[in-house]
């Protein structure tokens, strides 16, 4: 894909659908290679997500071999290095999705747990406020 054809793919949501399609591939199917939900890949297709979490765009990236000027800019070409099937996934591939799993379960649990935290201070607050 050319600089000339990237000008009609004005947002990272026809980007992202762009590639998928390029790769014939079900929202399920994308996202179960890129170790992605698809309730995220569709978010990102219909624009409810405009701004992709970077380990979303590095999943893509590094299964569909696109680059992250294009998926995000749309800058240079889809394929740089002319790939036009995506890998068989692995062992290696699974451990790396099982993985960004767990990192982001991790991750998730923490920010819950300081959102718990917060509304209990903010509870305590306006406990403290009414009691006047």
């Amino acid at each position: 894909m050319n600089n000339i054809e990237n000008k009609n793919l004005r947002n990272i949501s026809s980007r992202v659908k762009v590639l998928r399609r390029h790769y014939n591939l079900s929202l399920k199917q994308f996202s179960l290679r890129a170790g992605i939900s698809h309730v995220a890949i569709f978010n990102i297709e219909s624009g409810k997500t405009n701004r992709p979490h970077p380990t979303t765009l590095k999943s893509i990236i590094s299964v569909y071999g696109t680059t992250y000027e294009w998926l995000y800019y749309g800058i240079g070409d889809m394929l740089p290095n002319g790939r036009n099937s995506y890998g068989n996934i692995n062992g290696k591939d699974v451990l790396q999705i099982e993985n960004h799993k767990r990192q982001s379960s991790i991750e998730l649990i923490k920010k819950n747990r300081a959102l718990e935290i917060e509304v209990e201070r903010l509870w305590k607050l306006l406990d403290h406020l009414t009691q006047r």
